[in-house]
């Protein structure tokens, strides 16, 4: 069998001030050889599996943090080009004021409810993303304001056409 790739991500290892990896699970096959591929430095580990391996999960050590659901569509013609005007593309100047509302807003996100990470990391993580995607990482971002204050905010990613 082959072992399973471990990529680390740097960004969450800055935020948690240790080595955080996610495994690469290709075939459901790579399951029994999951913990034996874990770096010994490794403090975190994280794993999506399709939806259909999640029994198989049951044999090593993980637990099931979170059930991911992806929303999209494509744009259509009649959903017109403009947007309400308390919506507006936002940008770096955003950033800050976003990763605000990040880190007070999210409870139930994989690492709030990993029961092995403390809140105000994954208070920070959150902060850091929204930051991030805000700065450039993210494809596009929109703002919702209310008598000028930023109450809220979509990020956006482009999916793979």
């Amino acid at each position: 069998m082959t072992m399973v790739t471990m990529t680390p991500q740097p960004f969450d290892s800055a935020i948690l001030g240790r080595p955080v990896y996610r495994a690469e699970l290709e075939e459901v096959v790579q399951i029994p050889m999951l913990e034996e591929s874990i770096p010994d430095n490794a403090a975190l580990v994280s794993a999506r599996v399709r939806p259909d391996w999640v029994n198989v999960m049951e044999i090593t050590q993980f637990r099931k943090i979170e059930h991911l659901v992806s929303l999209e569509r494509p744009l259509l013609a009649s959903d017109g080009g403009g947007s309400p005007d308390s919506v507006r593309l936002g940008g770096t100047n955003d950033a800050e004021a976003c990763a605000d509302i990040a880190r007070r807003s999210f409870s139930f996100d994989r690492y709030h409810v990993d029961p092995m990470i403390d809140n105000a990391a994954a208070d920070e993580s959150k902060r850091a993303w929204a930051r991030n995607n805000l700065s450039g990482r993210g494809d596009a971002a929109f703002i919702a304001e209310f008598r000028g204050q930023i109450i809220g905010f979509n990020l956006c990613l482009r999916g793979e056409d």
